[in-house]
């Protein structure tokens, strides 16, 4: 198995504590509104041209080109504008005041909360991460300047330590011309000789365009003894890529800093959550699930482990305020934390689902079924999806639905599949019965989330569950090619029988599978098994009351369902084999 790289980054922070340094650049503080060093030429050049007494409008850099006759440079312009270092500071002051940390200082505040980071380096003269960690009650040692320097304490004594390789606005010593970041002092050099030796190093919003000294230091560091990350939106630069080739660094493409360090942090919380102690560990339930399943005579004795988790489970998710007052104040936190519990409290859980799953003939269908209605429960006063928080409650129904069901197709007998999908319900806000699919479906239970939990809104979390899900179901599939055949199936029957049980519903809950043209095989081959074996199929005698018709003319509605989706998401359908064609021309006709 290999993990996708923002997964390994996580799994090495949350191995080895403290090992990993960040080194930030202005990308990270982009969406604060910090200007990068090219947006404040573009300002300066109407600061150069106002003592001018000229107009840069419309085109600054043009003016510039006409009236100097060179590239406007930022060390140039500065030194014109600003003569002296206060005077740089003052000028500078206006473009970094007033500024609030994001989603990305935030995160990587936790991160040091928690001792997974210890050590921040920074070429930014905001001061958006000590605001972020200041919030989180921590005082970090900052390194400033040189001076600085010789009085730090030595890193493997400070729990927490901010570098500022430029300096901040703040400071007459802020270094931001081509001289001086051409050149570090001695001391400095010294001290990133050491760090770039002793710790791993990931990379985000720095180019390596302009700092050439720090560019140098990283590429003369003689120990490759932890892995470097080099976290890059778009293409990474000619010298980013240098270093990427000579320190043999993992690439890490990302939207923007916010959504990837909130996914490092949601990851690595998940990683610490299953390391919570637990009164039933996961080899225990699931030795315990094989022997109850395997002897019909203790069939009382599986239920009761079963109901137990379930209650177990449901407890916990009625412990989630879902009118929780922090929210409104800190929302990314609230549902972050909310999602992330969740996640660890449903895994004893899950572990039973994919044994039920994998070894199971159906003969447990009812307790299953009464399982998923209990997890689907949700106040009624709250309604199904009032808010990010409900659907952190519907975490756990929804990953007992996907553990055990695409544990069973994997099995390649399944049996659970009626018992998952169309035969439980829920009752609605008015008390009418509904069936439980309408709720416990990735659509339905990520609708307001997303924004929160940093997926796309496309997918509605179907690519957050396929993550989630993923180690859970390691000990039955371990192939990734066979887990993800198995996931895109099941999803693919979700969608189909959510139509199935919602007559008059041109919508349905569309997986990832969309995006992933690897999808297209299996669930081809599965719509091919299902049209050879007619109402044999177990698809068709479990789910579609054993008619043909039955299926068919929901696999008509869902494929319409679908290509309306990827109109909608700009992505193509079309170079999928028509499937209702195919299932036409394999079936066979009644006799």
């Amino acid at each position: 198995m290999k993990l996708d790289p923002l997964s390994s980054l996580a799994f090495a922070i949350h191995q080895s504590p403290g090992v990993y340094a960040l080194l930030l650049g202005s990308g990270t503080s982009k969406s604060a509104g910090v200007p990068t060093g090219w947006d404040i030429v573009l300002d300066l050049l109407g600061h150069l041209a106002a003592l001018h007494d000229e107009s840069p409008e419309p085109d600054p850099v043009a003016w510039y080109r006409t009236k100097f006759q060179e590239e406007p440079a930022y060390d140039v312009i500065i030194r014109e504008v600003a003569k002296k270092p206060s005077a740089r500071r003052d000028l500078l002051r206006g473009y970094f005041e007033q500024k609030v940390p994001q989603a990305a200082h935030r995160a990587i505040a936790w991160l040091v909360d928690k001792g997974y980071i210890r050590l921040i380096l920074t070429t930014n003269f905001d001061t958006l991460i000590e605001s972020a960690l200041q919030d989180k009650g921590i005082e970090p040692d900052e390194i400033r300047s040189d001076h600085d320097l010789r009085g730090a304490q030595p890193l493997i004594h400070s729990k927490r330590t901010v570098v500022k390789l430029h300096g901040d606005y703040r400071d007459d010593r802020i270094k931001n011309t081509e001289d001086e970041l051409t050149h570090y002092s001695s001391p400095l050099n010294k001290f990133l000789d050491r760090v770039l030796d002793e710790f791993g190093l990931a990379v985000c919003g720095w180019s390596a365009d302009w700092d050439i000294a720090l560019r140098e230091a990283i590429l003369r560091a003689p120990s490759r003894r932890y892995q470097t990350y080099w976290v890059a939106y778009g293409e990474p630069t000619e010298a980013a890529q240098e270093i990427v080739r000579r320190r043999d660094a993992v690439v890490i493409p990302i939207e923007d800093a916010d959504t990837f360090f909130s996914q490092l942090a949601d990851k690595v919380e998940a990683l610490e959550s299953l390391d919570q102690p637990h009164p039933l560990s996961v080899e225990m339930a699931v030795a315990q699930t094989k022997k109850h399943l395997l002897d019909p005579v203790q069939r009382v004795q599986f239920e009761e482990l079963l109901d137990a988790e379930v209650e177990r489970v449901a407890t916990f998710r009625n412990s989630i305020d879902t009118a929780d007052r922090a929210a409104a104040h800190r929302p990314v936190e609230t549902v972050r934390s909310a999602f992330s519990q969740a996640r660890a409290a449903s895994g004893i859980l899950c572990a039973i689902g994919t044994t039920i799953g994998w070894y199971g003939m159906g003969e447990h269908s009812a307790i299953v079924t009464r399982s998923v209605e209990r997890l689907a429960e949700v106040h009624p006063r709250e309604g199904f999806v009032a808010s990010p928080l409900v659907e952190a409650r519907l975490q756990p129904a929804l990953m007992f639905v996907y553990a055990l069901g695409v544990a069973d197709i994997a099995s390649r007998r399944p049996s659970y599949l009626s018992a998952l999908l169309s035969a439980p319900v829920v009752y609605s806000v008015g008390g009418s019965e509904q069936p439980a699919i309408s709720v416990v479906n990735h659509q339905n239970a990520f609708a307001n989330a997303w924004r929160f939990v940093h997926f796309s809104q496309h997918s509605r979390g179907s690519s957050y569950l396929f993550d989630t899900m993923r180690p859970l179901l390691q000990r039955y599939l371990p192939s990734d090619e066979e887990y993800q055949r198995a996931f895109n199936v099941f999803e693919f029957l979700v969608g189909l029988v959510y139509m199935a049980v919602t007559p008059g519903a041109s919508t349905a809950p569309v997986g990832a599978f969309i995006f992933r043209y690897e999808a297209m095989e299996p669930v081809k081959q599965m719509i091919c098994s299902v049209a050879r074996e007619g109402s044999n199929s177990p698809i068709i005698a479990g789910l579609f009351s054993g008619d043909p018709d039955r299926f068919r003319v929901q696999l008509e509605r869902y494929l319409t369902a679908i290509k309306r989706f990827a109109s909608q998401v700009s992505t193509s359908f079309e170079d999928w084999p028509n499937l209702l064609e195919l299932y036409d021309s394999i079936r066979q006709p009644r006799s």
